[in-house]
């Protein structure tokens, strides 16, 4: 839970969301460079900024202003493979040569995919998660980091623009910000409620599974919550499903 920038704009301010670059300890060159990277203003964590990338020293993380718990960034090392009766992989299928994360996000499945043995390019058009990923990355040869049998490859990038310039794709995989639940028995995660404040909802994750329908030569699956319909994109509908505990993953032929 999933580069995209355009059409993000909810918040807990009902606007775009304020951000900036929070100056936590780091090397204060390092805080001017991304803030003139990124196009943010170094400012304060406090009522004025909804979210805050934080330079610390040695890693960079988000900040939710409004929230009174630590930060979320990326934690590779502590992801386990997807092991073989894991629904995700078995919703990806056997012989997956490429996947495509269209919906990076943190990055967390994109790494349990790759551990699991698959080459996954993951897509991620928010500048400042697109930037957290790369870090993970950590300088690998080429951007891209080897890891179990496979590897990872980040991207900035709007996947409905990338993914019909890409070579075939084997499978598209989307986790698109889940639609909030009316009445919530618990608090989401802090890492949903971070991304949800950075990012919003994604109004056009229909527009994305079409492209996504298109570019992929084996299937698309679409990572939903139970309680969440199946996503409609021109009529196209989920020829199955494969479910865990607390989500499911719609599987979506390619286009005709």
């Amino acid at each position: 839970m999933g580069g995209r920038v355009k059409n993000r704009n909810a918040s807990v301010t009902q606007g775009p969301p304020r951000l900036g670059v929070l100056a936590a300890g780091g090397d204060p060159q390092r805080v001017a460079e991304l803030s003139r990277r990124l196009g943010l203003p170094v400012v304060e964590c406090n009522e004025a900024v909804d979210v805050v990338l934080a330079v610390a020293p040695g890693y960079l993380e988000l900040r939710h202003c409004h929230e009174d718990w630590g930060g979320v960034r990326p934690d590779p090392a502590g992801i386990v493979a997807a092991g073989r009766q894991d629904p995700l992989l078995r919703a990806v299928g056997p012989g997956c040569r490429l996947l495509v994360d269209a919906t990076a996000g943190l990055g967390t499945d994109a790494v349990r995919l790759a551990r699991a043995g698959l080459r996954v390019l993951a897509l991620e058009r928010h500048p400042v998660l697109a930037l957290l990923l790369d870090e993970v990355l950590g300088g690998a040869p080429g951007g891209e980091l080897r890891m179990g049998g496979g590897s990872l490859r980040v991207e900035h990038a709007d996947a409905r623009e990338r993914l019909p310039h890409l070579a075939p794709v084997d499978v598209v995989y989307l986790d698109p910000m889940y639609p909030a639940k009316r009445k919530a028995s618990a608090l989401a995660r802090k890492e949903v409620r971070l991304l949800r404040a950075l990012v919003g909802d994604d109004p056009d994750v229909e527009e994305l599974l079409s492209v996504a329908r298109r570019a992929a030569t084996r299937r698309v699956v679409v990572k939903r919550p139970q309680h969440a319909p199946a996503l409609d994109a021109g009529g196209a509908r989920p020829s199955g499903s494969i479910s865990g505990k607390l989500v499911r993953y719609d599987l979506y032929p390619p286009a005709s």
